[in-house]
């Protein structure tokens, strides 16, 4: 484990939420030094301001927000300072202004069309484990519109059992939990990845990894991270766009390509709510929530 790592672990002032988003935005900047190999293998002499400039750069390059790559940095300086490294003070030259959205951009977070969203099932199509683990991704972002942080917090325990059905249960914003019921094509998608991970001695934990070269299990030939961080799903989304040919599309097109592609298949508030657990997808009906949305929508992996 890195000296920043541990400065964030070990600190005594952060709350236990700013403690874990701090470390997921440290090991997103070790993956960006080493993007092919583990944490440990980065070395100290990396920690300079000029490659936190870049990690900067890239990060406002794949188009995430100012205030996202300012907190990004706010936690890579703290973790700096704790650890008594030289570039931590110069980090704070590189906090960047809020840009207002151009209209392009605007149009592009408009939901994702039904031949657009086969696109982009298609271009996770294969038996590779980064094919199962975007598919995965990208079936229940789209029939669920489960948001990006939600999904990297998803832990093995969080599937279960209920009769005939299977239930799952994520974090929404604010800390809750919510409890939605998969339907068929979610539940195949995702178990098809959780069987690889089984199949790999994965059996508890965080259900989506970050997926490396393997430098000592040349068997497996592949290394198989703790937890996905919100930036490594996104940049999974961002490649499989490209392959569909929907270039500059972000996780956030989920939430609103689920709830317009429900209201096309007539879904009332409360049905689509009950799939997001927005109470503000609920408004205006105090109507009975079954079936939930997801079980309205077509298989897209099908004519």
């Amino acid at each position: 484990m890195t000296s920043l790592e541990n400065a964030v672990l070990r600190s005594t002032k952060l709350r236990p939420r700013t403690k874990e988003l701090y470390l997921q935005h440290v090991r997103a900047f070790l993956s960006f030094l080493n993007p092919d190999g583990e944490a440990v293998e980065v070395s100290i002499k990396q920690f300079t301001v000029d490659n936190a400039a870049a990690w900067c750069a890239d990060m406002r390059a794949r188009r995430i927000k100012a205030q996202s790559v300012n907190v990004a940095l706010n936690a890579l300086r703290f973790a700096a300072r704790k650890a008594k490294l030289k570039f931590a003070d110069d980090i704070a030259t590189l906090p960047v202004r809020p840009q207002r959205k151009s209209k392009a951009r605007i149009k592009a977070d408009r939901p994702l069309r039904w031949e657009e969203g086969r696109r982009l099932v298609d271009a996770c199509q294969g038996s590779e484990p980064r094919d199962l683990r975007d598919a995965a991704i990208v079936m229940l972002g789209l029939r669920t519109g489960m948001l990006r942080f939600s999904m990297c917090q998803l832990q093995f325990s969080d599937l279960a059992q209920n009769g005939a059905d299977t239930m799952l249960t994520f974090v929404k914003k604010g800390g809750e939990r919510h409890t939605i019921v998969l339907d068929p094509v979610t539940l195949y998608a995702l178990t098809s990845w959780m069987d690889w991970l089984r199949n790999h001695d994965v059996t508890d934990g965080s259900i989506f990894r970050s997926l490396g070269r393997d430098r000592v299990r040349l068997r497996v030939g592949i290394a198989i991270g703790d937890k996905l961080t919100p930036d490594g799903l996104y940049r999974a989304v961002q490649l499989r766009a490209r392959l569909a040919k929907l270039p500059d599309l972000s996780p956030h097109v989920f939430r609103k390509t689920f709830i317009a592609w429900a209201k096309k298949e007539s879904a009332r508030p409360a049905q689509i709510a009950a799939v997001t657990g927005h109470k503000s997808d609920a408004a205006g009906d105090d109507g009975t929530a079954t079936p939930a949305a997801n079980f309205l929508l077509a298989d897209l992996s099908k004519e």
